[in-house]
């Protein structure tokens, strides 16, 4: 039997913060502290942000590493980034979800339940009517709402992440020959 763990989303160790910003053209910057070290976290975290906000992953800018600007992040080290700063962004982008459904609801002058968010474009399920994700961020932006959306979200585990295991039973070839 063999059971191992790997050193990465180690309590009280690991922490990552991240920030999604809705711009005025309708694309997204994603800040956060992860550091790119040949691994395509850019990459990756881009993809998880567009994933979970239903939309082009050419709609998310990176901005990373910058300690002056980006968010925490406690380090590119065992495969740590995926997991850690991965967990940031995707709790980062439902925020960002609910504050599109939030203020969708008040561009539409809705219930949040009649709002629906998916490929660039807020409807209003009520009576079929949408915006572009552009035209909405720019009109919350600057003629309806007045306000920029913006959310960050976290990763700090308090408790050991999932060990994975591999048990290895059965007869050896060296045994009973």
């Amino acid at each position: 039997m063999a059971i191992s763990q790997q050193g990465s989303g180690l309590p009280n160790i690991d922490m990552a913060s991240a920030t999604l910003k809705l711009n005025d053209d309708g694309f997204f910057t994603l800040l956060t502290g992860a550091t790119d070290i040949g691994t395509g976290s850019d990459t990756v975290l881009a993809q998880m942000a567009a994933e979970v906000l239903n939309i082009e992953v050419d709609q998310i800018i990176v901005y990373a590493a910058d300690t002056d600007v980006t968010p925490f992040d406690s380090g590119a080290y065992a495969s740590s980034t995926t997991y850690t700063s991965g967990n940031a962004v995707i709790n980062a982008a439902e925020k960002m979800n609910a504050e599109i459904i939030k203020y969708g609801a008040l561009y539409f002058n809705v219930a949040e339940e009649e709002i629906k968010f998916m490929d660039s474009t807020i409807w209003n399920k009520q009576n079929g009517e949408s915006v572009s994700l552009k035209q909405f961020s720019s009109d919350i932006t600057y003629n309806r709402i007045h306000t920029q959306l913006s959310t960050t979200g976290s990763l700090y585990l308090k408790s050991s992440a999932t060990l994975y295991v591999w048990f290895y039973r059965g007869r050896s070839r060296h045994r009973n020959r």
